[in-house]
């Protein structure tokens, strides 16, 4: 059970650094070599692109799956706690 729960905060951790590390290159991605790298054929900064065109709407989502999995995080945390009789005092 303890692995299981160990396993499944490691996960949401990394979703929650993946949706952080998504919204931090939308940002910080510059729109001139993301250009040059789409002229030269580059799917992923076409991509990058797009993403950058409907900028709020990405950034929102990352948001959302920052908010989602941080909740996710906060309830497996409080069914722990309360699995094991509560805090100690």
């Amino acid at each position: 059970m303890i692995l299981l729960s160990l396993l499944v905060v490691v996960a949401l951790v990394a979703v929650n650094a993946l949706f952080v590390a998504t919204e931090f290159a939308l940002v910080a991605a510059r729109p001139s070599s993301l250009e040059a790298a789409a002229a030269e054929g580059s799917v992923s900064a076409s991509r990058a692109l797009a993403a950058r065109r409907d900028l709020r709407v990405q950034m929102s989502g990352a948001q959302l799956g920052i908010t989602v999995s941080s909740i996710a995080l906060g309830i497996l945390a409080e069914l722990r706690k309360d699995l094991q009789g509560g805090a100690p005092h």
